[in-house]
């Protein structure tokens, strides 16, 4: 997996809300951590292995991922989505609401 530089452009594509992902797999949190990760210098990833694209798309789909297409050769790259920092945000302050009670 390497880091993707630069804005390029957010796919186009509707988000759904169909499929939601019941069940994480490890191909599921190795994607959605390296996104995050890659986001903490302003970055996204480009997927070298193929067998993670269902995984990746379906984080997408979810809003978890933005797919943006910032290679020469089109390849999509994938971006932690300002829906899923604040999904964590809102996890981190309810954690520390039960901590008080």
């Amino acid at each position: 997996m390497e880091q993707a530089r630069g804005g390029g452009s957010p796919d186009p594509s509707p988000r759904t809300n169909e499929g939601i992902i019941v069940e994480l797999t490890q191909d599921h949190l190795h994607v959605a951590f390296s996104a995050w990760a890659a986001a903490q210098n302003d970055g996204g990833v480009v997927l070298e292995e193929p067998g993670l694209y269902p995984a990746a798309h379906q984080l997408a789909e979810q809003g978890w991922l933005q797919r943006r297409f910032v290679t020469d050769r089109g390849e999509p790259s994938w971006w932690w989505s300002p829906r899923a920092e604040l999904a964590l945000e809102r996890s981190a302050l309810a954690d520390v609401t039960k901590r008080k009670d």
